[in-house]
C-alpha cells in the first residue's frame, strides 16, 4: 500500500477497526448513511478535541454512536 501511494496512487480502506486506520491512513473520512461527516488526516481532525482522544471518540460523537 505505501508503494501505491508513494507512486501517487491511492488506496482506499473501509474499516470498522479505528486503531488500525489511525496507523496506515494519510487521510481519514467518516462517512455515514452515504454521508461525508469528516474528511482530512488524523492530526486536523483531533485539533480540537481533548488531548489524547483518538478516532473513536470523534467518530462516536459525530456518528452519535
Amino acid at each position: 500500500m505505501r508503494e501505491q501511494t508513494q507512486r501517487g496512487g491511492c488506496v482506499f480502506i473501509s474499516t470498522h477497526t479505528l486503531d488500525g486506520g489511525e496507523q496506515v491512513a494519510d487521510r481519514v473520512a467518516i462517512i455515514q448513511r452515504g454521508k461525508l461527516l469528516a474528511l482530512g488526516t488524523l492530526e486536523q481532525l483531533l485539533q480540537h478535541r481533548r488531548e489524547g482522544e483518538r478516532l473513536e471518540e470523534l467518530f462516536l460523537d459525530l456518528t452519535e454512536g
